[in-house]
């Protein structure tokens, strides 16, 4: 088995000192072959561990963008709330013959002193904008008022208001649209991630 203890042992060498020589040699050494296998299988491990290393990163970065992803779409819903309930209350302010819902809002209290009812409309106008009626006259309308505009027609007070719940829910359809991007990319982001 090992020509080169023969040549070195000569006439000494014999079957019993080749397996003892091979029984030594196996206990305390390991092959170039079986070295340069295990070297191979320990780079790789070492490159695979590097490889879900640099992946897990990537996912923690993920998972931290996903949150404030999530925390600008729950930004954006409130937003888009509040703008819907302005809006609503100002197109009910102005159907009741508001002349400024604006300053009518602010004067009660802001939109937080309205209720809405399930569908996010709101109720209860009539008791709240009562005392105003009665203190401030000039903000309401019984017959249309009219107002000069830009172009020289007039504008009755209904329209105007009406022209800025437009105003409104233009808005309220855009930050919509944003929440709704938004919410794309967060889910095509977390697939990517998966």
């Amino acid at each position: 088995m090992f020509e080169w203890l023969r040549d070195i042992l000569g006439d000494g060498y014999s079957e019993d000192i080749d397996r003892k020589v091979s029984a030594a040699i196996g206990k305390a050494f390991v092959s170039r072959s079986d070295f340069n296998a295990v070297k191979r299988n320990l780079s790789a491990a070492k490159q695979e561990i590097a490889d879900r290393d640099a992946e897990i990163a990537g996912l923690h970065a993920a998972v931290r963008e996903a949150a404030v992803l999530r925390q600008t779409v729950t930004e954006l819903h409130t937003q888009l709330d509040r703008i819907s309930r302005t809006a609503a209350v100002q197109e009910q302010l102005t159907a009741l013959g508001v002349t400024d819902p604006e300053y009518v809002i602010y004067k009660i209290g802001g939109i937080e002193k309205f209720s809405f009812d399930k569908d996010g409309r709101p109720e209860k106008m009539e008791d709240l904008i009562a005392p105003l009626k009665k203190t401030a006259p000039h903000l309401f309308t019984s017959t249309a008022q009219m107002y000069p505009s830009a172009g020289g027609a007039t504008v009755s007070a209904a329209q105007t208001g009406r022209y800025r719940v437009t105003g409104l829910y233009l808005l309220a359809a855009s930050v919509t649209l944003l929440v709704s991007s938004v919410a794309q990319l967060h889910a095509r982001k977390h697939s990517m991630c998966a």
